[in-house]
């Protein structure tokens, strides 16, 4: 299944509130399956009470895989905006390292931020971040057009004995993955430097995926790499870009063997495959967990945890807590849409924006909030219409979250009442997506 089937399915599928054909051991209402929602529940527990732990176990002591990936599965369980935005906080600070493994921190902190952004909108602190990223990230190129752990540390003693190369292609799909988010947000990425890490791709691809890195053959596994690069063609809907059906083929097909690929860090391999595969549909991602979830939650501990290789206790746990989220189909897919010109200036939008607001018409004022874009006049009204777009979302959270008080203390009429004017008010936000699904789940 392509994405112009895939996401097609998926958005049906999250609109109507229907899942994939259930399958044996496993609801596809993870909420009501015995095995993934107690799962869940500790592993979240555990995530909520240590993503800021430094006495939690991390990956040679770093917290920044912690706060990506608690991050993703936050932004997929949809009512954990606090913790969220320490992950944000975090992430901002540690695109800009400069340590040793600098570009780990800044590929990793990128593709957060820009997905991010894609769902909730640029912030003026996401924003600032993605500049200062693109500083460093020109700073940091190789010649080959890839990044490694730093520039030019092939050049360093020892390091292509123990299995480098002159970049790393995990670390150079983050990034160019970031680059083609960048570009349907509006910002402005230097074209040359986009060109030589396309080019670079090109140049290591393994026939589908994508290799360990220039000057190191070894192949993309499970495509965990490549991954990273076909979520934000997924995310932005890119489907005519030239890597798009080879690495969708490709991940289909090699889904299964993540274990096979890893290397390094753990979670980076499980998430991108779980999540393009999520992205692809609902039958795809059943396929995924049918071939991993049991067995991951057959490791998990007494406190939650579930032990990707051993590493990071708390990264490994929230990708777990993600790839069970993501049963639900459109869980972790942007929701905000990559606009065209509405044809009205960022001033005009801004005006009928505030009308709408001053009448209460909330989704009116998102609407005209979001068609508010960079490259417009009035550019400087972005930031803070992205602010505004935020609070619209958290406050259709909020009703929403009334509803269901409503649904689950058994007033069904009021709380399907609730629904019904979430979901017309806030047809694209993740509230009134949710209130149709819940329509047709009562229904029933």
């Amino acid at each position: 299944m392509g994405l112009r089937s895939g996401l097609a399915a998926a958005v049906l599928a999250g609109l109507l509130g229907l899942g994939a054909a259930p399958q044996a051991g496993h609801d596809p209402d993870w909420r009501k399956c015995k095995k993934c929602l107690p799962a869940f529940t500790k592993a979240f527990g555990y995530l909520k009470a240590n993503y800021k732990s430094p006495q939690a176990k991390r990956v040679i002591g770093s917290m920044l895989g912690g706060y990506v990936f608690a991050g993703f599965a936050f932004m997929a369980e949809g009512n954990s905006g606090k913790e969220l935005e320490d992950c944000v906080q975090y992430c901002s600070q540690a695109i800009r390292d400069e340590g040793f493994n600098r570009n780990w921190y800044l590929s990793m902190s990128m593709i957060f931020l820009t997905e991010y952004a894609l769902k909730y909108g640029l912030t003026p602190q996401v924003q600032r971040a993605l500049a200062d990223g693109l500083k460093h990230a020109a700073a940091q190129q190789e010649e080959t057009g890839g990044w490694c752990h730093h520039r030019e540390m092939w050049k360093e003693k020892g390091y292509n004995k123990v299995g480098g190369g002159r970049d790393l292609g995990m670390v150079t799909t983050m990034i160019y993955g970031a680059f083609l988010e960048m570009k349907a947000l509006g910002i402005e990425v230097p074209s040359a430097m986009f060109e030589k890490a396309h080019k670079n791709l090109e140049s290591i691809s393994d026939g589908a995926g994508v290799r360990y890195g220039t000057d190191n053959m070894v192949g993309d596994a499970a495509m965990a790499r490549a991954s990273w690069v076909l979520l934000a063609l997924q995310a932005t809907r890119n489907t005519a870009h030239p890597f798009y059906s080879k690495y969708q083929n490709g991940v289909e097909s090699r889904y299964k063997q993540i274990e096979a690929g890893v290397h390094g860090f753990a979670p980076l391999h499980y998430f991108s495959v779980a999540a393009a595969m999520h992205r692809s549909g609902p039958e795809a991602y059943r396929k995924f967990v049918d071939a991993h979830v049991d067995k991951l939650i057959a490791t998990q501990t007494a406190d939650g945890i579930v032990p990707l290789k051993n590493e990071d206790d708390v990264a490994s746990t929230a990708v777990f807590a993600s790839m069970i989220l993501m049963q639900k189909d459109g869980a972790f897919f942007p929701v905000r849409k990559v606009l065209r010109s509405s044809g009205k200036s960022n001033k005009e939008e801004w005006k009928l924006a505030s009308d709408a607001l001053a009448k209460g018409e909330l989704g009116k004022a998102y609407a005209h909030l979001e068609n508010i874009q960079p490259g417009k006049d009035g550019e400087d009204l972005v930031p803070e219409a992205q602010v505004k777009m935020k609070k619209i979302i958290e406050a259709a959270a909020q009703r929403f979250n009334d509803a269901r008080t409503l649904e689950l203390a058994g007033e069904t009429p009021d709380a399907l009442k609730a629904y019904r004017e979430i979901a017309r008010e806030f047809a694209t936000l993740p509230a009134g997506v949710e209130s149709k699904a819940r329509i047709e789940a009562l229904k029933k």
